[in-house]
């Protein structure tokens, strides 16, 4: 039972709401959605009246995010097909935590004491992976739609899947194998169109309509990507 009411929540209005709704993600916990003609004693009234689900559906939401964060037993790289179990193996005479990766699992090493002193080397895994294919990848999608770029970086950004400058310099986001291979060749056909157009004007949206019809609910997709990005890789 939550001791205090109403929890922390936020609001959130939106035209196409027909009707008062909640919802609870990682990125603002709680959330009422009110449509445009509801008032905030609506929204309030409406959080008591579900009270039983916001209380039965937090807990399990706040018992699988501190499970996650504890110490995470899988971790799930989608653009890849691949599920691989974690390991933890603590050495307290080690000097430092190393990861080895296998085929289905990788292995931590060393003095751990929670999971956040496995999150460096973990990074940095991420990253040599990303650096393997995001690259391969864009060459492939560049030629098949015959858009050049001058060269690629993978790095680890807190608000951008990708971006690209005037000299035709593409930069990836390392989080995105943790997508659905789908969303990552759209980021990669969005950054090659920004080859041609830096900015996101009319003819640059025509551009990406051409080698992605659709785009439209891939670009709706990527606003809530955190059922594919485990929390302690957000930002």
């Amino acid at each position: 039972m939550i001791e205090k009411w109403p929890p922390p929540h936020q609001v959130r209005r939106s035209r196409r709401a027909r009707n008062i709704g909640l919802s609870i993600n990682p990125k603002s916990g709680l959330e009422i959605i009110l449509p445009l003609r509801a008032s905030m004693n609506d929204a309030l009234d409406f959080l008591d009246s579900k009270r039983r689900w916001v209380e039965r559906h937090l807990k399990a939401y706040n018992d699988a995010l501190n499970q996650e964060k504890s110490f995470p037993t899988e971790v799930v790289l989608s653009a890849l097909g691949q599920t691989l179990s974690v390991r933890y193996h603590h050495i307290q005479a080690a000097e430092k935590i190393r990861l080895k990766a296998f085929d289905q699992h990788l292995v931590f090493a060393g003095p751990i004491t929670q999971f956040d002193d496995c999150l460096p080397s973990f990074n940095r895994w991420l990253r040599k992976q990303a650096k393997n294919y995001l690259p391969e990848w864009l060459a492939e999608v560049s030629k098949s739609i015959q858009l050049p770029f001058d060269r690629v970086s993978v790095r680890a950004q807190k608000t951008l899947w990708g971006s690209c400058n005037h000299k035709k310099q593409i930069s990836l986001n390392d989080r995105l194998l943790f997508l659905p291979y789908e969303l990552v060749r759209y980021v990669l056909i969005h950054e090659l169109c920004h080859t041609v157009y830096l900015s996101h004007g009319k003819r640059f949206w025509q551009l990406v309509s051409r080698f992605d019809p659709d785009f439209k609910n891939h670009e709706r997709s990527l606003r809530d990507v955190s059922h594919y990005i485990p929390s302690y890789f957000r930002p």
